[in-house]
């Protein structure tokens, strides 16, 4: 069950909501509110306008609800004032106004008029829609996924539900969303109007309903919904976890890789120390081969120049006994 913030009689309404807003405000402080349906700037979804909030953007389909707002826009230079009807799609459709001018929009008077049975319709007219994402790229109010730029999407009219489709991929990147809804179903209103059709549409994005503000109207309402980011990101944060593990497991393969690759590059240095130590036990011996080669060459020579003075003398000495022979013959 919702918890609906219904005063008691003698309470103040509006000193509730305060209360209401000043824990929203700590629970996620805005950096930047959005807020369709401005109307005439006064409102349960109005209070934070007391902040000073860095950045704001209020759009209203009537121009002449918004003069409000000059005041407020002069002394904060980052707020924006857009003049737009918003829709689910950018088409042309059909805009009604009434007696009440805060029940102008698009939902038919004679069907509002089961609220409020004296509410009548004055005129109805064509108008172009803008879809709320194309209106705030236009607005350079594309909001970036950041947990220090909290984002309040604000929508003060019937029905809500178009205009949270409309913001496409945008509603996923806010914080906080306040909607006038209705608390329980109206006959021959669209169920676009209705709380339950809009939970059932958030929820899935991530946002969780934690109060309704009551209005003059027991069917109608504001809902606040908080984004419970930890839900929203978890999924998230369960991939990244996963994605670390295995970078983690392939770290782990290519430092396995690296290590055995440095071991066979040491044992590849080893041996070719030990193959170095080979050739140079190999270079040495054949140096000692080539020397001693060289000193056996020498004393071979020595000795073949020995040889051929021996025959030299060994033929002088052979002549001379000869000569003598001969000699010794003639004297005989």
């Amino acid at each position: 069950m919702w918890p609906v913030h219904t005063p008691p009689p003698d309470s103040d309404s509006s000193s509730t909501r305060v209360v209401d807003f000043a824990l929203l405000r700590r629970l996620a402080p805005p950096a930047r509110v959005i807020q369709v349906g401005a109307g005439r700037g006064f409102g349960p979804l109005h209070q934070w306008r007391q902040w000073s909030v860095p950045r704001a953007l209020f759009i209203d389909a009537d121009e002449t609800r918004l003069g409000w707002t000059q005041a407020p826009i002069e002394s904060s230079p980052d707020w924006q004032v857009v003049h737009a009807l918003i829709g689910e799609r950018d088409e042309d459709t059909l805009y009604h106004q009434a007696t009440n001018p805060d029940e102008d929009g698009l939902v038919p008077i004679e069907l509002l008029a089961t609220l409020w049975p004296n509410l009548r319709a004055t005129l109805s007219e064509t108008r172009r829609a803008s879809r709320l994402d194309r209106l705030l790229t236009e607005q350079g109010w594309t909001v970036n996924d950041t947990p220090d730029a909290t984002t309040w999407g604000l929508i003060d009219c019937f029905p809500a539900l178009p205009v949270l489709r409309s913001a496409g991929e945008q509603l996923t990147r806010w914080s906080l969303l306040g909607l006038r809804v209705l608390l329980q179903p109206v006959a021959g209103l669209s169920e676009d109007n209705e709380l339950s059709a809009i939970s059932a549409f958030l929820e899935p994005l991530g946002y969780r309903g934690v109060f309704v503000i009551d209005s003059h109207h027991p069917a109608v309402g504001h809902a606040i919904f908080l984004r419970d980011w930890f839900t929203v990101l978890q999924p998230r944060l369960e991939t990244l976890q996963s994605a670390l593990t295995s970078a983690t497991q392939a770290r782990d393969t290519l430092q396995a890789e690296l290590t055995a690759l440095g071991q066979a590059r040491d044992a590849q240095a080893q041996l070719a120390a030990e193959r170095q130590q080979q050739i140079d036990r190999l270079t040495q011996a054949k140096a000692a081969l080539e020397q001693e080669k060289a000193t056996l060459a020498s004393a071979h020579a020595e000795q073949v120049q020995r040889l051929e003075s021996l025959q030299a003398e060994l033929a002088s000495a052979t002549q001379a006994r000869d000569t003598l022979q001969a000699e010794l013959t003639a004297l005989g």
